[in-house]
């Protein structure tokens, strides 16, 4: 009888390695869930811009010559998903310069720049193209560029040079203005 007391239960060894296995499942299923995640907040910062874009085209056709601002986004029905701040960088109708980002650390921001109020992917526009605010790694701060977003590289309009130009040089006027 007393023999039988002593072999109820586990031992040490089968709890450890059923710990073991728990915790290799557990990693594999982070790692398998991370990159998705990652898409999901880029994915939903693209989309936040989508919408406020529309809600500006929206405003424009009744205030062709306004000047756009977070209220008038919000009056017009534009209500931002948690966590992703889209910000009026230039709210004019000549030059209509919208960034849009996940607050999440490696999310990437999205930016979409017109001349003139057009529909989306017109020629005198960049599209929803991914922002690196850096530019490439060795490039400076004051020499930003955008980078087309994965699967919008043919898109009309993303190969307007005179349209990233002016862009550009927007982009340097607002470091400076944010530097200085």
């Amino acid at each position: 009888m007393r023999q039988d007391l002593q072999r109820s239960g586990f031992t040490l060894l089968e709890i450890l390695l059923v710990i073991s296995i728990i915790c290799v499942l557990a990693s594999i299923a982070f790692f398998s869930y991370s990159p998705s995640m990652g898409k999901t907040h880029d994915t939903v910062a693209q989309e936040d811009l989508r919408q406020a874009y529309t809600a500006a085209m929206a405003y424009f056709s009744d205030h062709p010559h306004g000047m756009l601002t977070q209220t008038e986004l919000s009056h017009y029905g534009f209500r931002p998903s948690p966590n992703v701040s889209v910000s009026i960088i230039d709210g004019s109708p000549d030059s209509l310069f919208l960034l849009s980002r996940y607050s999440a650390p490696g999310a990437r921001a999205y930016i979409t720049y017109s001349k003139g109020v057009t529909s989306p992917g017109g020629p005198h526009q960049i599209w929803m193209a991914q922002w690196t605010p850096g530019g490439p790694p060795a490039g400076n701060p004051g020499t930003s560029s955008p980078h087309p977003a994965p699967g919008q590289a043919g898109v009309s309009g993303q190969n307007a040079d005179p349209v990233k130009a002016e862009l550009l040089e927007k982009c340097n006027l607002l470091a400076k203005t944010v530097l200085g």
